[in-house]
């Protein structure tokens, strides 16, 4: 049970429902087509064949090497607006939020390993990137069973799994940023002035700002330039 005389327990349930709303895979999996195909060379069949595993890459090593740069710009960009509607005391939190994505981003310490599929059976640039240009093969995964062993296959002490569709939009990579950055720092403002003078308030407050943030890297791996649209590409992160 939340003390509602607690703004930081308040806050920790708040961050919690942020990351439910924002990552859940159910608004995802909405959308997703029946099936989803991961293409691969004759090796990689017979590994997964022979072993039921699908490996993850670390996404600094595939085509588009920079993408965790293209993200954290996106939402670097996005912070100063973003922050002209917080109240001044509660900027720093926030600020250093934002920084600690950055200088995560820039040091390669976060890390994430995907395995990726794509919504098309027949793709050109598919057989020629990841099928031995074109003598490979493209198995296709019913995606809702797909999407129900992930938990089942979660090691203890692992981060739950994302399954998302690639978004190539900036449109809508923008107003995900910038809805996530605007309900946290309205329920900020909201929770500064119903509890001021608190002792655990400044505390909260980081622990809205970071929840935030991580609410944010959670979605890095799921943004791409544009110039990648054509790859139709959905990935367990």
């Amino acid at each position: 049970m939340v003390a509602m005389n607690d703004p930081l327990q308040i806050a920790q349930a708040e961050v919690t429902n942020l990351i439910k709303r924002h990552t859940s895979p159910a608004n995802t999996l909405a959308n997703a087509p029946v099936r989803l195909y991961h293409y691969t060379d004759a090796y990689g069949l017979k590994g997964i064949l022979e072993t039921g595993i699908l490996h993850g890459t670390d996404l600094r090593f595939m085509n588009d090497s920079g993408e965790l740069q293209y993200a954290r710009n996106v939402i670097q960009n996005l912070m100063p607006t973003a922050l002209s509607t917080c109240r001044d005391s509660l900027r720093p939190a926030f600020e250093a939020g934002g920084q600690q994505i950055g200088s995560s981003v820039d040091r390669g310490s976060l890390q994430f390993y995907a395995a990726c599929f794509c919504g098309e059976r027949d793709l050109l640039s598919q057989w020629k990137s990841y099928a031995n240009g074109g003598e490979g093969y493209a198995i296709g995964f019913d995606t809702q069973k797909l999407a129900s062993i992930l938990d089942l296959t979660r090691h203890a002490g692992e981060s739950p799994r994302a399954f998302n569709e690639i978004d190539y939009r900036v449109s809508s990579q923008e107003a995900r940023v910038r809805l996530i950055l605007d309900e946290t720092i309205a329920f900020a403002n909201r929770l500064s002035l119903e509890h001021s003078g608190h002792p655990n308030l400044p505390q909260a407050i980081f622990s809205l700002a970071f929840g935030a943030m991580a609410t944010l890297v959670s979605g890095l791996a799921r943004m791409k330039d544009e110039l990648f649209r054509d790859e139709r590409e959905w990935r367990i992160v």
